[in-house]
């Protein structure tokens, strides 16, 4: 497979083990595939928040793929599916998205529109009851 100017931001934060996951899927795809472009942004920190917030950021882990500085694809509050990475870094083939621009199986706990997670939302009524 060849890369050809792709980066790959990936927006984490700490105590979050579906970050170290997502760390270690793309670490391992740049050792299997090529180098990869990986950028990790802690969102628990003011640079990773500011750039965050740059890309609309409201949950991690954050995956944001860019081509030529465009966002081509995202992955939002899910590890991302090894095959969609692979799609993406062989010849540009683009992954199912919705309308929001997110990849289908990748926005299953966050509203894009909205920026909240559902889940903890459900979590803090419950909470309240």
């Amino acid at each position: 497979m060849t890369i050809t100017h792709m980066k790959f931001l990936l927006f984490t934060r700490d105590k979050c083990s579906a970050c170290a996951d997502t760390k270690k899927k793309l670490a391992f795809i740049s050792e299997q595939f090529g180098p990869l472009e990986i950028e990790e942004h802690d969102i628990g920190t003011l640079d990773g928040l500011a750039l965050g917030a740059f890309h609309d950021v409201h949950v991690a882990p954050v995956v944001v793929a860019l081509r030529d500085n465009l966002v081509v694809w995202r992955c939002d509050g899910v590890v991302p599916r090894s095959h969609d990475i692979l799609q993406l870094i062989d010849g540009g083939a683009m992954v199912a998205r919705d309308s929001t621009g997110i990849a289908n199986d990748c926005k299953g706990s966050h509203n894009p529109k909205t920026g909240q997670n559902p889940e903890n939302m459900e979590k803090g009524q419950r909470n309240r009851k």
